[in-house]
């Protein structure tokens, strides 16, 4: 059994050490009783059943450091004398000191006198979410063999629907299997568990149930921010139905698993309606798209260490919205053509895009996870104005705020990783990404003549192992198609991709690209039997029309030729270019001035124009103040 003990000089009994989360005390709130009367020892039976013991279940978020002061702020909050023992979550704080019960359960012996139900009707809440426990629903002790009280169980009212209809049969059972259940033993002791069917995913003010991403950033002192629906509009009468687990007093143990279940009720008159289980109950739409356009369908994982929930993330205000985490399968849209490979919109731009294979839906081979509590807001936004003098592209930052982090988890969000689920042979996935309207091009066997195409720049490839590993997106399809509510002003929607979430995928993504072949090469017997492959390079051309060597995976760039002598073979060019002069020749409106050596990387200077020599040696002879051989682009 679960034994309480009481602690000398005061009302309350505390639960026993554990290493699972939450504790478990025991009010005694009935003054009548003195306090040297108390019993040593208490079970959860005797708390639950002693009419000369009544008071209240009190469930924290974990053990006080001082269980004497606990209960000294228990005595003074002053809870009244419940007609049954009953329930409540506390928050506490010992310094300074703070105790705060901030969902409360008051029982009653039914008229019958022989059930406990609820005497006064409340919603046990959590930010702006919240459970409802009718009056009169009824509270039943669940027990084991030698092992007593291990839960309590929530259920209707013996007469529910109170307005039902008059003609059903007297001894017609109550709803069996439904209701809310409060184990006390184990991983999730004293929370609520239950089921519930959710039939909106939006943030609309009533209905919505705000599943989706979000970012964050602060302008005039208040923290603006915008949200991204995930999951796209269903059908009306669409339930999907989940299994909660609800802590009020902790976040992080709350969470909605999907069942694979789903229902649609119809209405069939007034007042009357029909439930049937839906079709294909475990197949959601999306707003997720592919570069052109086409929709994508989620279906959750159920089972396994990554199985697909719906969790809490803070929002300002004490507020709370839903992302999801775990696992989903990517699945292409019934109506779409038949393709062995789609390219999923990471943002705005088609020139940024997964490549993946979606399989069947029979035999899915590719996985979208998500991951919850990472960094949503934007410390600085914008980076950019028309009178700092930074690029509009967000190419580069100033100096000043180059060491600012793009994204900090002031406030949090979900972020994705997308790779082969591993279930089916299937090729890696490959990100692709160049900057907005400064694409590379290249001319392909087959184009027409003297006609450049799109040069598919790979920046990463991602193998099932790479799912541990996320980035930020946005997805803005669900923006133009639904009401989001307020937000960030419609053009920082925009700005904030192109500055923020745009860069800093892609170095999120270039650094798991490189943690993953550093994972490689150390897995390899030998690295002189099994060298690392050379990078292969393509001849491409900047926006700027310069003829650049770009490698075929990965980020690297050998050469950039800025001009070329035929007859003596002298050049200007670049090579193995560094990180920073490599975006800056991918900008869109490029305005470079270059005074020093190092930042160019290695720097062919010499050239013959004409029979004169040149020597552009970038930064040699400069004094402070007196710059000498610029390079100006």
């Amino acid at each position: 059994m679960i034994t309480l003990t009481h602690v000398l000089g005061t009302r309350l009994y505390q639960g026993e050490r554990s290493t699972d989360p939450g504790f478990l005390t025991y009010y005694v709130s009935d003054a009548q009783v003195l306090t040297e009367d108390l019993p040593p020892v208490l079970t959860i039976d005797s708390a639950w059943s002693d009419a000369t013991l009544r008071g209240y279940f009190l469930m924290l978020a974990s053990e006080p450091g001082n269980i004497v002061v606990f209960a000294g702020a228990a005595a003074e909050h002053g809870f009244d004398v419940p007609k049954h023992a009953s329930f409540a979550w506390v928050e506490f704080q010992q310094e300074p000191l703070k105790f705060n019960a901030v969902n409360q359960l008051d029982l009653k012996l039914d008229d019958t006198g022989a059930n406990v139900v609820i005497a006064t009707g409340a919603t046990v809440g959590f930010g702006n979410y919240g459970l409802p426990f009718v009056a009169e629903g009824v509270v039943t002790p669940v027990t084991v063999a030698n092992g007593g009280i291990q839960e309590f169980r929530f259920t209707y009212p013996l007469a529910y629907p109170p307005d039902r209809p008059p003609d059903l049969p007297p001894d017609l059972p109550p709803p069996g299997q439904t209701g809310v259940n409060v184990p006390l033993a184990g991983a999730q002791r004293y929370v609520l568990q239950s089921l519930a069917l959710v039939g909106d995913f939006s943030n609309a003010s009533v209905q919505g149930f705000d599943v989706g991403l979000r970012y964050f950033y602060a302008k005039d002192g208040k923290v603006l921010s915008q949200f991204y629906p995930i999951f796209a509009t269903m059908d009306s009468g669409y339930q999907v139905e989940f299994k909660i687990n609800w802590d009020p007093l902790n976040p992080k143990r709350c969470w909605m698993k999907f069942t694979g279940n789903a229902y649609v009720i119809t209405m069939t008159g007034q007042a009357e309606a029909k439930i049937e289980v839906a079709p294909e109950a475990n197949v959601l739409p999306s707003w997720l798209r592919t570069v052109y356009g086409e929709p994508l369908w989620l279906r959750p994982v159920l089972e396994g260490p990554h199985e697909a929930r719906l969790v809490l993330q803070p929002m300002p205000g004490g507020k709370y919205y839903m992302v999801p985490e775990g696992d989903y399968e990517l699945l292409p849209d019934p109506a779409s053509k038949p393709a062995t490979q789609f390219n999923l919109l990471c943002g705005l731009a088609g020139t940024e895009s997964i490549s993946f294979f979606p399989g069947t839906r029979e035999a899915p081979a590719t996985t979208i996870r998500f991951h919850p509590w990472m960094p949503a807001f934007a410390p600085v936004f914008p980076l950019t104005d028309a009178t700092s003098g930074m690029q509009a592209s967000g190419a580069n930052r100033s100096q000043a705020l180059a060491d600012t982090a793009l994204l900090k988890d002031t406030w949090t969000t979900a972020w994705v990783s997308i790779a082969p689920s591993g279930a089916v042979a299937s090729p890696d996935t490959i990100y692709y990404a160049q900057p907005e309207q400064a694409a590379l091009y290249e001319a392909k066997s087959g184009s027409p003549q003297n006609m450049l195409e799109l040069f598919q720049a790979p920046v990463a490839s991602f193998s099932t192992a790479s799912l541990d590993h996320s980035f930020p997106i946005a997805i803005y399809a669900g923006l133009a198609k639904t009401s989001t509510g307020p937000g960030f002003p419609a053009d920082d929607v925009r700005k904030f991709e192109v500055q923020i979430l745009n860069r800093f995928r892609k170095e999120t993504i270039s650094g798991i690209s490189a943690i993953q072949r550093l994972v490689n090469a150390v897995t390899k017997k030998s690295r002189r039997l099994n060298p690392e492959p050379l990078p292969v390079f393509t001849t491409s051309t900047t926006p700027q029309g310069l003829v650049a060597k770009i490698a075929t995976q990965g980020t690297q760039w050998e050469s950039v030729l800025l001009a070329q002598n035929k007859e003596d073979g002298s050049k200007l060019e670049f090579t193995n270019l560094p990180v920073d002069l490599r975006e800056a020749l991918q900008s869109n409106q490029l305005f470079l001035v270059a005074s020093l050596a190092q930042p160019l990387g290695n720097f062919q200077h010499e050239i013959t124009l004409a029979g004169w020599p040149f020597d552009i040696d970038v930064g040699k002879g400069n004094q402070p103040g007196d710059y000498r051989n610029v390079l100006i682009f």
